[in-house]
């Protein structure tokens, strides 16, 4: 073998393990989820008493249910309705959110869900993306129960909600009249349960 054969076998395979390690530190593309995963309260909680992380809480019912969940003592009021969170997703990618929250009415509505699955129609990165599924009935028992810690916005009036809305809210929210489900479950007991009047 010659000198200039040997030089030429040292460049490529230089240049081959440049171009491996170049391939395999490149960052890989997010893969988009399929199903939209849920949060607990605690997270709720936590997003909203948060000032180092960049997250919003979208009230997906806003114009039907006018209110957003909020807490005492948050750090700022990160909840926001469906259609500020779509002009901000018009002006703006999710790509400055760390976290993204729709909530609907309660665990038995799909409002969420089926946002959710617009938005990914739209494609929008979904991934930062969950459901909150105790919603805005859950919001409301833990404000009426705890008040000094849950606390929710009336954007009507734009004031802290009341009890008296806040019982006539869980109330409207409970979607009793949504276990159709439970009504015709080939689970005999399931479905017994589920016709009995609470």
């Amino acid at each position: 073998m010659n000198e200039f054969t040997i030089k030429c076998s040292l460049i490529g395979f230089l240049l081959l393990f440049g171009l491996i390690m170049l391939i395999t530190n490149m960052k890989k593309p997010e893969l988009k989820k399929e199903i939209m995963e849920n949060v607990s309260p605690h997270i709720m909680l936590s997003a909203l008493k948060n000032n180092n992380k960049n997250v919003l809480l979208v009230n997906v019912l806003g114009d039907k249910i006018p209110f957003l969940i909020d807490c005492k003592d948050s750090v700022n009021n990160i909840s926001i309705t469906k259609e500020e969170f779509n002009k901000y997703i018009e002006d703006k990618e999710l790509k400055d959110l760390d976290l993204v929250v729709l909530y609907c009415a309660s665990w038995s509505c799909g409002a969420a869900q089926n946002y959710f699955n617009e938005l990914k129609e739209k494609g929008v990165n979904v991934n930062k993306i969950y459901d909150y599924k105790g919603a805005l009935h859950e919001w409301a028992m833990y404000s009426v129960l705890f008040p000094n810690v849950y606390s929710m916005k009336n954007l009507t009036s734009k004031k802290d909600a009341t009890k008296e809305e806040l019982v006539k809210l869980a109330e409207d929210t409970k979607h009793s009249y949504l276990l159709k489900d439970e009504k015709v479950s080939k689970v005999e007991i399931i479905k017994q349960l589920s016709n009995k009047t609470l």
